[in-house]
């Protein structure tokens, strides 16, 4: 069966098949997966899958890296909210700490936030209007994400070598949960079906 029959038996609205490799932006001693909406979950999920890919979600501990992050999120638009998850979590009442450990060195938070609704933290593209690249803390909802991935010798995203094989859920036809895989290791890409049979 070719792929475009068995798109068409599956009956799903959009193909959310990419490699790590493919989607991959980076600087300095990272590259960076600025997801789509349709594949976010909520933050812990979302976090779950950066370590799938061999890193976590993003540690923004520079105005430099900010920037560039910043820069890169104003290129998209994933509809509204454009907010992507970020690795930016509360650890103690007014103590916020990167997943990477590190403590939060740049104030970018929108006016009014933290505001104590949320323990985990968004980067907002355009929101309050007229500002750009903002934080916000919110309780664990769906929602896009930015991993960090190490970059590797040859200046490439680090890639996980314990799970070669990772699955992105997309919505099929009638609301049924579908999974499209990818590799991340940009040699092939495959589509399977749910029970990781190839087609």
């Amino acid at each position: 069966m070719d792929v475009t029959s068995h798109l068409f038996r599956l009956g799903l609205n959009a193909l959310l098949l990419f490699s790590i490799g493919s989607g991959e932006t980076c600087f300095k001693d990272s590259c960076y997966f600025i997801s789509s909406a349709e594949i976010g979950e909520n933050w812990t999920k979302n976090r779950a899958t950066c370590k799938g890919k061999g890193g976590d979600l993003v540690s923004i501990e520079t105005e430099e890296e900010w920037k560039f992050i910043n820069n890169q999120i104003q290129k998209k638009c994933i509809g509204q909210p454009n907010e992507w998850h970020i690795g930016l979590k509360k650890e103690q009442p007014d103590v916020w700490k990167w997943v990477n450990g590190k403590p939060l060195t740049i104030q970018k938070w929108q006016p009014g936030e933290p505001s104590g609704d949320g323990d985990v933290t968004v980067m907002s593209k355009d929101y309050p209007r007229k500002t750009q690249g903002l934080f916000n803390d919110l309780p664990g909802y769906k929602g896009a994400y930015i991993c960090e991935i190490p970059r590797d010798s040859k200046g490439k995203a680090r890639q996980n070598t314990t799970n070669h094989l990772y699955q992105e859920k997309m919505m099929g036809k009638g609301g049924n949960t579908q999974y499209m895989p990818y590799f991340n290791d940009n040699s092939s890409e495959a589509i399977l079906d749910q029970t990781g049979v190839s087609q």
